[in-house]
């Protein structure tokens, strides 16, 4: 692989942040900042430097811990969906505030559209939009594997109740974008464990619809 991933659990909602370690270069990744602990910090201290943070979707158990690597790793790009804007600049509907009692309300550096693009060393990572669990939830894809956020987890999906959230988009999205990649893509999940797209192709609550 030309990237190494790690992954913790350990926010109360046992939201996955994944840390990823790219091989030619040395620098890091890190996607969904939901937690913060000191093995992730040694991560990411003993490599080149953070490069990106990579956000999914804009709810608070996924971005809550955003304001400590920004303060420690401030030339880290954070890049989000653009159709996720409305999300990342209120509290309320992002349910930080909710969450924290603190208002976490920001623009990432980067805005992504569906089909763009950034490459780090020999990783590409390509970014998809996958609308049904917030209206700008994005799945971040390489050669070998995809961050899948509250998109798609092993053997279930997203819920569809909150903001933004529509089931027929979320269907679309699965069954229509993701269920079409190649069997062997690692899915890296935003809760519980990983998967692959043709485990989730055969065992998925959705797989009953193809």
């Amino acid at each position: 692989m030309s990237i190494e991933v790690h992954w913790f659990d350990q926010n109360m909602y046992m939201e996955m942040t994944y840390v990823g370690i790219e091989e030619k270069t040395g620098k890091t990744i890190l996607v969904d900042p939901g937690t913060y602990n000191s093995k992730i910090n040694n991560i990411i201290e003993n490599s080149n430097g953070l490069e990106y943070i990579f956000l999914t979707h804009g709810h608070a158990d996924h971005i809550c811990e955003l304001p400590i690597y920004k303060e420690l790793y401030p030339r880290a790009k954070v890049v989000g969906s653009a159709k996720e804007k409305i999300m990342f600049n209120n509290s309320n509907i992002n349910m930080v505030y909710q969450l924290t009692g603190k208002k976490l309300e920001f623009d990432p550096d980067i805005y992504v559209k569906d089909g763009d693009e950034i490459s780090l060393g020999d990783t590409v990572f390509k970014f998809i939009e996958t609308p049904g669990h917030t209206e700008g939830g994005m799945c971040i894809l390489t050669e070998e594997l995809i961050f899948t956020g509250d998109t798609l987890f092993r053997g279930d999906i997203g819920r569809y109740d909150l903001y933004g959230g529509d089931f027929l988009k979320l269907k679309n999205s699965i069954i229509n974008k993701l269920f079409k990649l190649p069997e062997n893509i690692i899915v890296y999940p935003g809760h519980g464990p990983s998967s692959s797209i043709g485990r989730e192709k055969r065992y998925n609550i959705m797989s009953s619809i193809i």
